[in-house]
């Protein structure tokens, strides 16, 4: 006998779903697997039939996605910004050394000198093209951009691991800061002593 009371249909609605679970959930999956191709064909006249709708519909849901997820990562950062620095630090630091280990000859060292403080070493580029190379990568490619850079493209050759002073005596002897590169410096004449 159909309720005359919205509210006394729902109620009897919930009652039955949750006495009849197990048939009901047997029902939909038997209904679902015998008339896919009718349920599909359905749900293609409605996406077609309701297009705006559902692409307004899905536009607000994904503002408000990402609006949540902005805000959940500013919350989670605030609470974590220690900890994140300090990991973005270490990942930073263990990089440097992998590439600087790979072009030093399998030592963390300056290939001419030997030394081997983290803080003085850095990347050189063999023929002196360095300028002109970052300018082809892009603004970002200094530092751990370019660390990675080297890593994701499989440590190409023509570089090597070298220490602040060796890179300057290298630039001064090979004259690499002008417009384009000349002749090295002539070697000094021996002492008569």
């Amino acid at each position: 006998m159909p309720y005359k009371a919205k509210e006394r249909q729902r109620e009897h609605a919930k009652q039955y779903a949750t006495l009849h679970k197990e048939e009901l959930s047997e029902y939909k999956r038997n209904y679902s697997l015998l008339h896919k191709e009718e349920i599909s064909a359905r749900r293609k006249k409605h996406r077609a039939e309701h297009k705006e709708e559902i692409h307004q519909r899905d536009k607000k849901r994904d503002a408000l996605r990402r609006e949540a997820h902005a805000r959940y990562s500013r919350t989670y950062y605030h609470k974590h910004r220690l900890e994140l620095v300090e990991y973005k630090y270490a990942r930073a630091v263990a990089l440097k050394i992998e590439v600087l280990t790979h072009y030093g000859k399998g030592e963390c060292a300056c290939v001419v000198c030997k030394y081997n403080n983290l803080d003085a070493l850095s990347i050189d580029h063999i023929n002196g093209n360095g300028n002109v190379h970052r300018q082809t990568l892009g603004n970002n490619q200094t530092g751990n951009h370019f660390y990675l850079w080297l890593k994701r493209n499989g440590y190409p050759e023509g570089y090597q691991t070298l220490c602040m002073n060796c890179q300057w005596i290298k630039r001064a002897k090979y004259r690499e800061h002008g417009p384009k590169f000349k002749e090295p410096w002539p070697e000094p004449l021996p002492k008569n002593g």
